[in-house]
């Protein structure tokens, strides 16, 4: 028995050990398993850091991205060089022998020129021989107010970064100049890269209306973004196109593949309108002919007379008394004794231009052998309202972001040659010229990004005005309060350029003289330009720009020199260039009453050149009282870097 025991037991502790090194071998089984667990892990992490890896060389290239856009930027925001020829240096297209000039941009966007949902209206109403009217506003609670009565042509040129109501409100830019030849032109140009609510999109109709009653006058009305309609009003002994006659030619043409809806695509209507009756023969070569040599042509391509050189999908009604399915060239050109210039640019969209949910409305309306008026707005509710009535006097407004209405209001014996011209996505070019004994040309372009509205008006005393600010104007930035511009001119050649941006800036211009100009520039805060004379003398451009963020408003001002006012505003942030700048507000403040040849009386009449009384009185020709005051040229700088070439770097 034990033999047989032991065998059994020593198997048994065999099985046992065997047993043993099984639960050993299953241990580190579970190890192992626990191993290959973390080395998924691992995997998982080293997955993971290889994503990382792609995110690292993603953002180095969009490191490189924004290096090349703001190479980009800088390339894009290079400031406007002032062209002028006279003894003095005139800021930026300015022709006589005392320049003046005044420059101011602001990098900061205007709502106008950006988007915001406040209106924008740029009046202008002059009422003169020759005074031109430009109103200029932008989305925010800018009114630029432009009312001049003289015979002095006024250029008003305004160029922004960031968009200005008047030239340049929307994303694109726009760019209104104003070119005045006459005793005291004065020019002014805007241009903004910034966009308008006007330029960039807006859902609201854009109007652009143009009216004129007088021989020659012209008015022209072009809104972007929603349906355009064009009608054309001129009752005259010559043929009128629009409901426009007038002795002098005028021509309208607009054509935007943005956001007019007319050019561009906008579920608003756009309306342009252009009403003019006066004696002298007008030829719309669109849609009347008269024997003056006023033509109105409209060049449109789109089934509505705007949607000629427009295309949009919203209904665009082009209704002309006069009739012509083609395009409408509206041209009204009045030769008094003073032209005005105006011009801005302004690189962001304007809502009539691009396309807003605001309406644009662009009135012109003159009553005056030669008065043109010329409203555009864009986008947003933004009113470029310009009404001059004098022989000669153009008013002209232009509005972005906002609903901008343009309405020229001018009432002069002399021809008017008002062209307008407006695409919609594409920048718009209104382009007012009026002389008072001379030609003056309104000629509105509207393309989708930019606009130009171009008021050329030549006289004995250039005056430029170049204002920027880098900070944002409500009415160039974004905000939801209106820019109003308004322009009213009532003398034989005075021009009113009101200009304003983004913030509560105003901008008032009033003259009534033969000669003076004043212009107001404000930013940052909602801008009013108001400039109202009535005379037969010379133009008062009263300019005052104020603005909490950085503007820059350089005013030039010689009573018989020549006056250029150039804003010129690209790219978001609002460059106006009136060779001055400054990070603070700066309020430029021009007033002049004298009984020489200035006698600018902001909503004063006189039949003596120009009085300039805002601020300022002398018995010489121009007192600027911002910063300058002198009976001589006057120059006004704001923190501006040279009389003559600016070059900003954004």
């Amino acid at each position: 028995m034990l033999y047989e025991y032991r065998p059994i037991s020593y198997n048994l502790q065999i099985l046992l050990f065997l047993s043993y090194n099984l639960q050993i071998l299953l241990f580190l089984s579970y190890n192992l398993q626990i191993l290959l667990f973390l080395s998924y892990n691992l995997q998982i992490l080293l997955f993971l850091s290889y994503n990382l890896q792609i995110l690292l060389f993603l953002s180095y290239n969009l490191q490189i991205l924004l290096f090349l856009s703001y190479n980009l930027q800088i390339l894009l925001f290079l400031s406007h060089t002032s062209r002028s020829s006279s003894s003095s240096p005139i800021t930026s297209r300015s022709s006589s022998s005392s320049p003046i000039t005044s420059r101011s941009s602001s990098s900061s966007p205007i709502t106008s020129r950006s988007s915001s949902s406040s209106p924008i209206t740029h009046t202008s109403r002059s009422s003169s021989s020759s005074p031109i009217t430009s109103r200029s506003s932008s989305s925010s609670p800018i009114t630029h107010t432009s009312r001049s009565s003289s015979s002095s042509p006024i250029t008003s040129r305004s160029s922004s970064s960031s968009p200005i109501t008047s030239r340049s409100s929307s994303s694109s830019p726009i760019t209104h100049t104003s070119r005045s030849s006459s005793s005291s032109p004065i020019t002014s140009r805007s241009s903004s890269s910034s966009p308008i609510t006007s330029r960039s999109s807006s859902s609201s109709p854009i109007t652009h209306t143009s009216r004129s009653s007088s021989s020659s006058p012209i008015t022209s009305r072009s809104s972007s973004s929603s349906p355009i309609t064009h009608t054309s009003r001129s009752s005259s002994s010559s043929p009128i196109t629009s409901r426009s006659s007038s002795s002098s030619p005028i021509t309208s043409r607009s054509s935007s593949s943005s956001p007019i809806t007319s050019r561009s695509s906008s579920s608003s209507p756009i309306t342009l309108t252009s009403r003019s009756s006066s004696s002298s023969p007008i030829t719309l070569t669109s849609r009347s002919s008269s024997s003056s040599p006023i033509t109105l042509t409209s060049r449109s391509s789109s089934s509505s007379p705007i949607t000629s050189r427009s295309s949009s999908s919203s209904p665009i009604t082009h209704t002309s008394r006069s009739s012509s399915s083609s395009p409408i060239t509206l041209t009204s050109r009045s030769s008094s004794s003073s032209p005005i210039t105006s011009r801005s640019s302004s690189s962001s969209p304007i809502t009539s231009r691009s396309s807003s949910s605001s309406p644009i409305t662009h009135t012109s309306r003159s009553s005056s052998s030669s008065p043109i008026t010329s409203r555009s707005s864009s986008s947003s509710p933004i009113t470029h309202t310009s009404r001059s009535s004098s022989s000669s006097p153009i008013t002209s407004r232009s509005s972005s972001s906002s609903p901008i209405t343009h309405t020229s209001r001018p009432s002069s014996s002399s021809p008017i040659t008002h062209t307008s011209r407006s695409s919609s996505s594409s920048p718009i070019t209104h382009t007012s010229r009026h002389s008072s004994s001379s030609t003056i040309t309104h000629t509105s372009r509207s393309s989708s990004s930019p606009i130009t509205l171009t008021s050329r008006s030549s006289s004995s005393s250039p005056i430029t005005s170049r204002s920027s600010s880098s900070s944002p104007i409500t009415s160039r930035s974004s905000s939801s309060s209106p820019i109003t511009h308004t322009s009213r001119s009532s003398s034989s050649s005075p021009i009113t350029s009101r200009s304003s941006s983004s913030s509560p800036i105003t901008h008032t211009s009033r003259s009534s003289s033969s000669s003076p100009i004043t212009s107001r520039s404000s930013s940052s805060s909602p801008i009013t330009h108001t400039s109202r004379p009535s005379s037969s003398s010379p133009i008062t451009h009263t300019s005052r720009s104020s603005s909490s963020s950085p503007i820059t408003h350089t005013s030039r001002h010689s009573s018989s020199s020549t006056i250029t006012h150039t804003s010129r505003s690209s790219s978001s942030p609002i460059t106006l260039t009136s060779r001055s700048s400054s990070s603070s507000p700066i309020t430029h403040t021009s007033r002049h009453s004298s009984s020489s040849t200035i006698t600018h009386t902001s909503r004063s009449s006189s039949s003596s050149p120009i009085t300039h009384t805002s601020r300022s009185s002398s018995s010489s020709p121009i007192t600027h009282t911002s910063r300058s005051s002198s009976s001589s040229p006057i120059t006004l700088t704001s923190r501006s870097p040279s009389s003559s070439t600016l070059c900003m770097l954004w």
